[in-house]
């Protein structure tokens, strides 16, 4: 629940309010339309996050204490592929999208663009949250979260002003790092099983 908090503090600021106070209220709205479509490309991934949890639930317990990695893999892949096929239909129709919204002049479509990487490796981000929180090491999740959302804030922070993009480029930083400590973490301990 806190780094549920922490995520929502840190997503404020940077998609509203350094974007606001950076670039103005036009380039607020025409984020927020990018950021509709960055919850487009995860919709799947996230709506079958219960079965994801069933099935590492199932491969800790047949597997004793330890993660099986090959389960992971196969969830890591099968988001991935799912993502990519919604990401591509997305990004190709983006310069049309921008069209429908009559924002030709505004970046929208480089802004959707810029939004398949925090699409792809949040499609991976969701299944290490949902792993720790079976392995039932919430805190351990809340200090690499932290940290992503630290870079995250650090990314949007220092380039807001010039470049747009840089939200979702930032957000993109974020998911990597905390997923890199995630798996990092899990090695130290060596909880993974191959």
């Amino acid at each position: 629940a806190f780094a549920l908090i922490l995520q929502g503090g840190v997503g404020w600021l940077c998609t509203i309010y350094l974007v606001q106070r950076g670039q103005g209220i036009e380039a607020l709205a025409v984020l927020a339309i990018a950021t509709q479509w960055l919850t487009v490309m995860l919709m799947p991934v996230t709506s079958w996050s219960g079965m994801v949890i069933h099935e590492i639930i199932r491969s800790h317990t047949e597997g004793g204490q330890r993660v099986v990695w090959a389960v992971i893999l196969r969830l890591v892949r099968r988001n991935l592929t799912v993502t990519v096929g919604v990401v591509s239909c997305i990004t190709f129709s983006a310069v049309w999208i921008e069209k429908l919204y009559g924002l030709s002049d505004q970046g929208l479509s480089m802004l959707i663009w810029w939004s398949a990487a925090p699409a792809l490796i949040g499609s991976i981000f969701m299944i290490f949250e949902r792993l720790y929180v079976c392995l039932q090491e919430q805190h351990t999740w809340l200090i690499c979260s932290a940290a992503g959302l630290m870079v995250q804030l650090g990314v949007t922070w220092m380039w807001v002003d010039q470049l747009l993009w840089v939200v979702p480029l930032g957000l993109a930083a974020g998911y990597l790092v905390t997923v890199v400590l995630a798996i990092w973490r899990l090695i130290l301990q060596r909880q993974v099983r191959l």
